[in-house]
């Protein structure tokens, strides 16, 4: 798959600097075709709803540092859609950002943002039940996670070695492919942040995605640039992948 034209590069939101992302802050968000460029993952799931059938079941293969799964704000989003009677599906990612909610532990001034780089996947199951059949996971199982969400976890070396298999063996359903930049990167106990996997290995894994394109019916990627060591270094790798999938991405901003 190769796209050459630029102009298939759709700005969803004006790009507002290489600011802190955080766990609510949005600067980037990009399509082209199928793929989406944002610098935080709270948008992943809104891009879903872009692509996918809702009458379709697809399995999702979430590759991230993270699991992505807190569901602390469940209870607020469904009262904040009802006040609201915003649908998620139909509303623009600036409406879904302006939902907060009072956090009881708060002073009655300050408002939590509902949508967090956290929380997507939760928010996602719990709005849309039957969409999402198998969900397979490599993470670097570093915080707490319902196993009611993960059906299969994969290490990082079944990852280079079984993405495509895994795609390809349940391709009855399409999938939706999510992978965090920061998936590739680690802190050390000075805090220091440094890439752990060579670029080989990420090319590598660029190209079990690429040889499993045809059943991928989105493909979302995540910057995080303060969990890469910053946006050059998330932009680099990004790169790497959007190079090898053949989607033309560039980023001179």
């Amino acid at each position: 798959m190769k796209l050459n034209n630029k102009d298939i590069v759709k700005h969803i939101i004006t790009f507002k600097g290489k600011n802190t992302s955080s766990c609510c802050s949005l600067n980037l968000l990009d399509n082209i075709d199928k793929t989406y460029l944002m610098d935080n993952y709270l948008a992943a799931s809104w891009c879903w709803l872009k692509k996918i059938d809702l009458n379709n079941k697809y399995n999702l293969f979430h590759i991230d540092q993270h699991y992505d799964l807190s569901e602390d704000t469940l209870p607020f989003l469904e009262n904040k859609l009802i006040e609201s009677k915003i649908r998620f599906i139909d509303a623009s990612i600036e409406e879904l950002l302006c939902l907060s909610f009072q956090h009881p532990s708060l002073s009655l001034e300050n408002e939590i943002q509902i949508l967090r780089w956290n929380n997507y996947l939760p928010i996602f199951k719990k709005l849309y039940p039957d969409i999402i059949n198998k969900t397979f996971f490599a993470t670097h199982q570093e915080d707490g996670a319902d196993k009611k969400y993960i059906d299969y976890e994969l290490s990082f070396i079944d990852l280079k070695n079984e993405l495509a298999y895994k795609i390809r063996e349940m391709s009855c359903n399409k999938w939706i492919v999510n992978l965090d930049i920061d998936y590739f990167f680690t802190t050390d106990h000075d805090e220091k942040i440094y890439q752990c996997f060579s670029d080989e290995y990420i090319l590598q894994i660029a190209n079990e995605i690429n040889e499993s394109w045809d059943s991928i019916e989105v493909f979302t990627i995540a910057l995080s640039p303060e969990c890469c060591g910053g946006w050059e270094k998330s932009l680099r790798i990004a790169k790497i992948i959007t190079e090898c999938i053949g989607v033309d991405w560039s980023f001179e901003k």
